[in-house]
């Protein structure tokens, strides 16, 4: 908005225009007045009109839904600065709320979630706006001691997204070991004591030899020969980190929006076998990291004796399907 001045130096009888007559304003026309109390950040309000058209000129929940979504779709959302609001970025990202994500440029999916819904309901969304957690509960019980636990979590169930050929990494053959149950193949998780001087490895404790860790490439573990994998685009990061513990979502109006992706699925709450089966397409399967010793559970995975009594790092795959999810 711009605002022209003059000034009247004897209460409104005459007015002069000063040399800068001229003020421009940043002004944003909401639906109706923020939802919530507090302060409302800038940014929140800009990224509502960073789609077509953005927020300005929504008429009631439905356009205004419509026309914030289609910013959030373009994955490229950026700070009132213009600075990129990041994915995932560099396969790091510790922001879990939208004020952190702002200030740090870098989030992951919780702090997506909720830029998303504080835009909406800065614009003066009154749906009811939920969100939902997805994840693939339960954990793998060791069954060996580990000397240190594994980066990352360990034995927890990792979603993996996007498209990966499981059939590219070891099969497992038909055993009777309780832990490899389900679980079809694997691939040899190396360590800081395969490759100390790989310049690709963030040693998140250098100090620890053994310890499984992240590259900073791809986000995931440095596999022996893969897995291959296609990671779907997300919010300014073409190739963001492609396995999770659990993501969140935002359900509004029976549709689940990811605001990280930029994508939607179809929700249907009528049973457990239908209402994420829109999620599970968009993945590639479940991961577990565990240590695994040949000789005490009487089985050589990795080819190298049954009688091999050193304790090695492997991850676990399988296809997922909607009866593993679960969403809170």
């Amino acid at each position: 908005m711009i605002i022209t001045w003059k000034i009247s130096p004897d209460g409104g009888l005459t007015w002069v225009t000063p040399a800068v007559a001229t003020s421009t304003d940043q002004t944003f026309v909401t639906l109706t007045d923020p939802v919530g109390a507090g302060a409302v950040r800038l940014t929140v309000l800009y990224a509502g009109t960073e789609g077509p058209g953005g927020g300005n000129g929504a008429t009631d929940n439905a356009s205004l839904l419509s026309m914030v979504w289609s910013g959030f779709t373009g994955l490229h959302i950026t700070r009132a600065d213009g600075t990129l609001l990041q994915y995932w970025g560099g396969c790091n990202a510790t922001a879990f709320t939208s004020a952190n994500l702002i200030s740090s440029g870098n989030g992951q999916c919780y702090s997506w979630a909720s830029l998303f819904v504080d835009c909406l309901t800065a614009w003066g969304d009154t749906d009811a706006i939920t969100k939902k957690v997805i994840s693939a509960p339960g954990t793998v019980q060791y069954g060996v001691v580990p000397t240190i636990a594994p980066v990352g979590g360990g034995s927890f169930n990792y979603l993996l997204v996007g498209s990966w050929n499981l059939s590219a990494e070891g099969y497992i053959p038909p055993n009777n070991v309780d832990i490899l149950n389900g679980w079809t193949n694997y691939a040899l998780v190396p360590t800081v004591a395969d490759d100390p001087n790989n310049a690709n490895i963030i040693a998140n404790n250098p100090n620890i030899a053994n310890q499984p860790q992240w590259i900073g490439s791809s986000g995931g573990y440095i596999w022996t020969g893969g897995p291959p994998y296609t990671s779907p685009p997300a919010q300014n990061n073409p190739n963001p980190k492609a396995d999770f513990q659990n993501h969140m979502v935002v359900l509004i109006n029976g549709v689940l929006y990811d605001p990280s992706y930029g994508v939607t699925y179809a929700y249907d709450p009528t049973s457990q076998a239908t209402q994420l089966a829109g999620f599970a397409a968009n993945l590639g399967g479940l991961m577990v990291v565990i240590p695994f010793n040949n000789r005490q559970f009487n089985f050589d995975l990795n080819g190298t004796g049954i009688n091999n009594n050193t304790s090695y790092w492997v991850a676990l795959f399988k296809p997922i399907n909607v009866s593993m999810l679960q969403m809170n």
